[in-house]
């Protein structure tokens, strides 16, 4: 009899069933999650919010300077209405051609900027710092599990293999991709904003509040990336060390707060399997597992089913506790 047959005999009769759901709820790694959040912060504020704060001035000396012609046509045609935002749009849309080359000329100065300081900005390492601790908080976690419902400690080093190896490197690549996206996607936004505002008759100053707020939404959509991918990186990690234990079913444990899915909602406290993920969207019918789903911070506590259970055992530690 191997030591995974012992711990099953063992545990049947402790809890006088095939199987026990875990007595501890493995938690969502709110900490680096806020790590991500910081991190996203800083590295728009230091990247696109500086390369931003010092092209402004040329930016709106370029839309001052366009402006200040087009006002001096109107002027030569009898129209004194300066303040009259169809007149200016008509007179602004006549010159248009050349008004998106002088502003296209400064924001493609603003993008080589951009570019220039993202490659000094070592997100890769960053990113890979955020991950490197959100596989020891899940594996952390993972341990509480298995220690405070089968009693015995796992071996240090089972979660140092290539599969972790593999997926962090693969999510660290992920990310590194998708955050340098985010600075870019905001230029190409504020590029649409300023043209097609200027060309809309809006003042320079009604302008410049609409690319503050293309700012500011830009920060808030990296924080709603960094809650995502917290998930996705946990889900898969999970699921990793879960399975690769012979732990098949989870009972579904949403965050219990209000910002829960109903559908997320519908699932809390029911059991599903790993191989047979439920339906996390009833209106697309679209099947994941807890953190599949955008910005999910649902978890999985294992269910442990004695005859499946492949444990990594520290025979140099504690047996089961409580015979």
């Amino acid at each position: 009899m191997d030591k995974n047959e012992a711990l099953s005999q063992q545990l049947k009769k402790k809890y006088h069933a095939p199987y026990v759901t875990s007595k501890y709820a493995p938690k969502f790694p709110q900490s680096t999650e806020r790590d991500y959040q910081r991190f996203a912060n800083a590295f728009l504020t230091d990247i696109y919010g500086a390369v931003l704060k010092e092209s402004m001035p040329e930016l709106l000396r370029v839309l001052k300077d366009i402006d200040a012609a087009t006002v001096q046509r109107m002027d030569a045609k009898g129209s004194r209405a300066k303040e009259n935002e169809k007149k200016r749009s008509l007179q602004r849309w006549r010159d248009v051609d050349n008004t998106v080359i002088r502003l296209r000329r400064v924001i493609n100065t603003i993008r080589q900027k951009l570019n220039a300081a993202i490659g000094l900005y070592q997100t890769g390492r960053k990113l890979n710092n955020i991950a490197s601790a959100t596989r020891k908080l899940t594996v952390k976690e993972w341990k509480k599990a298995i220690g405070k419902t089968l009693g015995v400690n796992i071996l240090e080093d089972y979660f140092d293999g290539p599969f972790y190896t593999d997926i962090l490197e693969k999510w660290v690549k992920e990310n590194v991709d998708l955050i340098v996206t985010i600075p870019h996607d905001a230029l190409d936004e504020m590029e649409k904003i300023v043209i097609q505002s200027y060309l809309d008759g809006k003042p320079i100053t009604a302008i410049t509040k609409e690319i503050q707020r293309n700012y500011s939404m830009t920060k808030s959509h990296a924080r709603l990336i960094a809650r995502d991918q917290m998930g996705k990186l946990n889900s898969k990690i999970t699921q990793h060390q879960q399975k690769s234990c012979g732990v098949n079913r989870y009972k579904w444990s949403d965050s219990g707060d209000s910002r829960v899915r109903k559908d997320h909602k519908r699932l809390n406290g029911k059991i599903f399997s790993w191989n047979d993920p439920p339906v996390i969207d009833t209106r697309t019918g679209r099947r994941g597992h807890p953190g599949d789903d955008y910005q999910c911070r649902c978890v999985a506590i294992p269910v442990f089913d004695f005859d499946t259970l492949d444990v990594p055992v520290d025979i140099t530690k504690n047996e089961v506790k409580g015979r």
